[in-house]
């Protein structure tokens, strides 16, 4: 759901597996997506709703990788694990 400006919070929905906002937007997970939850979602007010559906594959993929940080992409920046080096 895209708001154009500071979404709200992350709602509690049912069957809603995971979600996280990403810059104005909201990216919510949910299984089984039908009219009551299309209604929720309008009662945000969002300035658009895109429902993509995911193949078992792609929702295990997002359900299990959590929160979206930036790669490293310059030498000089640290890795985010502690150990040794290869």
């Amino acid at each position: 759901m895209e708001f154009g400006a500071e979404p709200p919070p992350v709602p509690a929905w049912p069957r809603m597996l995971g979600g996280r906002q990403v810059g104005t937007a909201l990216e919510l997970l949910v299984v089984g997506w039908d009219e009551d939850l299309a209604r929720r979602a309008e009662a945000l007010h969002p300035r658009r709703v895109e429902v993509l559906r995911l193949s078992l594959e792609d929702a295990f993929i997002d359900y299990t990788r959590g929160a979206r940080r930036p790669l490293p992409i310059f030498a000089t920046e640290t890795p985010d694990v502690e150990g040794d080096a290869a």
